[in-house]
């Protein structure tokens, strides 16, 4: 301060020679240069490395949540499978009549579009085949309308038949391949050059009582599912047991596609859906595009009853790399310190004018690189060190520490019908309200597009991180003024309490309880504990 005071002094004075202040405002130019050109390039360093850290953390999110809607796809599929297996061993004498008005009061082809087909095959012995046969023609299975001589295809005199009794077919014919209402399962030769795999599955799935999977070749874009059933309605214990009280199966047909509904969250993203049985490990849903390299995040989620999902996703950011982002930064650096230093250099009669513009400019890129541009809150950049630091002081300290994710529930509606102008508009006013809310050792940042990261410490017990959730919630009951109307907006908050080994856990346990908020209906707030975690983190496969 001294030094800087002194040359203010020798500046003003009127006889103070011009080389002196001409050398004086060189030594500043040239000061500022290595300052300037040292800056810019740490700036780009901490650019490409923000840039980096962005992409792959939005790319965690993204894989881990397909990776949970592809899980939970296949859960609900199955699910049903086991659903219509008990209709029909509770009534065994159901008619297809009744079974149609079941599946159009249950509402199975909106609630699951991936299931084309279900049928209940019973094993008929060579004696009982006419007499099946002809009440089948009397109760035709929906969506077949066999014609008067019903027969069994292929024909020909076996001990035994497998022929389906009562069920519903939404796809009949693939290719040039027909399905014929009298189709012995059983049969492995259905015609030239067509050899069945049915018959391996049925007896894979009778002898282990479990669930198989596989591709029918004319149905080559489908897969089909087969569960068995038991005299008595209970899978017995042993393998010989299973065999003897067999009395058929339920098979279903699906479209791998419906699996993988909802997960498509980002182009490039490749998932792979395969399932384990007794037939070995079959690919339901194949990965498009070429194998992960080693840039790529991996995501592997096994379940018990044999299914793996495994999502694939590329970290890096659309457009320019984060090398060449950091390049524009450096450049911009480069261009603005010159232009100061020339600025300095010709100007030396407004030294101390110059030397304050350098140094607001400074202060601003350094504020414009660690907040928000829209709201001006702390960015993700920001947040992080914050939480490091906050996690330091807990771990050091013994402080009471809690990270929060918020979300606005259904932004996207304001955006799409009162335009982004005025989501804008709303993500600046939500901000001035937490400002005004929290606490000044409390810290609210904005991640991205609706998403908020508030992280406090230290608060009693009548005032803990519960009671802050709330208070965030509260700040939400009066209506929000945009574009002239008044617009009731509600959110959810996810908070995960006390300290963790690293950040990126830390803020992983508040999204994870963000999302349990919304599946319990939004407007409200979680707290995170482990149970909330998918199954893959359980088993300590980490997302990053």
């Amino acid at each position: 301060m001294r030094a800087d005071k002194g040359i203010v002094c020798d500046v003003t004075q009127p006889n103070s020679p011009a080389p002196a202040r001409r050398g004086l405002a060189r030594l500043a130019a040239a000061a500022l240069v290595v300052v300037g050109l040292v800056g810019s390039i740490a700036a780009a360093g901490a650019w490409r490395s923000s840039v980096e850290e962005r992409a792959q953390q939005s790319m965690e999110v993204t894989v881990g949540a397909a990776s949970a809607a592809v899980a939970s796809n296949v859960a609900r599929s199955v699910d049903l499978l086991e659903q219509l297996r008990a209709l029909v061993v509770a009534t065994p004498d159901i008619t297809n009549t009744e079974f149609a008005r079941y599946w159009d009061e249950a509402a199975i082809e909106e609630r699951f579009p991936g299931v084309l087909g279900f049928v209940r095959v019973d094993r008929v012995s060579a004696s009982e085949a006419d007499e099946f046969l002809e009440a089948a023609a009397a109760d035709p299975i929906n969506g077949l309308d066999p014609s008067d001589d019903l027969a069994v295809f292929p024909a020909g005199s076996r001990e035994e038949y497998c022929l389906q009794r009562v069920g519903l077919f939404g796809i009949r014919q693939v290719e040039d391949f027909e399905i014929p209402a009298g189709l012995d399962f059983c049969a492995v030769d259905l015609g030239p050059g067509l050899v069945s795999e049915i018959p391996s599955a049925l007896e894979a799935s009778t002898a282990s009582g479990e669930l198989v999977t596989f591709r029918f070749d004319p149905l080559e874009e489908l897969f089909i599912v087969v569960l068995p059933l038991y005299e008595g309605g209970e899978m017995p214990s042993t393998e010989a047991q299973r065999r003897a009280a067999s009395k058929g199966w339920v098979v279903s047909t699906l479209d791998p596609d419906a699996l993988t509904a909802g997960a498509e969250l980002q182009s490039g993203l490749a998932i792979e859906v395969r399932h384990r049985d007794e037939l070995g490990d079959e690919v339901i849903v194949p990965r498009a595009g070429p194998a992960p390299t080693g840039d790529d995040l991996v995501t592997s989620v096994d379940t018990q009853d044999g299914w793996t999902i495994e999502v694939v996703g590329d970290p890096s950011p659309a457009g320019l790399s984060p090398g060449e982002q950091g390049l524009v930064v450096l450049a911009v650096g480069v261009l603005l310190t010159m232009g100061g230093a020339a600025y300095i250099w010709l100007l030396s009669g407004a030294r101390d004018r110059a030397l304050q513009l350098v140094a607001e400019r400074t202060a601003e890129l350094a504020h414009q690189a660690l907040h928000d541009e829209l709201t001006g809150l702390p960015n993700r950049a920001l947040i992080r060190d914050r939480a490091q630091q906050l996690l330091g002081r807990a771990e050091r300290d013994g402080a009471s520490v809690a990270a929060m994710f918020l979300d606005l529930d259904d932004f996207k509606s304001i955006n799409d019908t009162l335009g982004h102008g005025v989501g804008d508009e709303l993500l600046v006013a939500v901000a001035r309200r937490f400002e005004g809310a929290l606490r000044g050792i409390d810290t609210v940042g904005r991640l991205g597009g609706d998403e908020f990261v508030i992280l406090v410490e230290s608060h009693p017990p009548e005032a803990g991180p519960q009671a802050v959730a709330q208070r965030l919630l509260d700040l939400f009951a009066e209506p929000f003024e945009l574009a002239g109307e008044s617009h009731r907006i509600s959110a959810s908050v996810g908070v995960a309490i006390g300290s963790r080994s690293d950040v990126d856990e830390w803020l992983r346990d508040a999204d994870i309880a963000l999302y349990e908020a919304k599946a319990r209906g939004k407007a409200r707030y979680a707290v995170f504990h482990p149970a909330m975690r998918p199954p893959a983190s359980a088993a300590g496969d980490e997302l990053s």
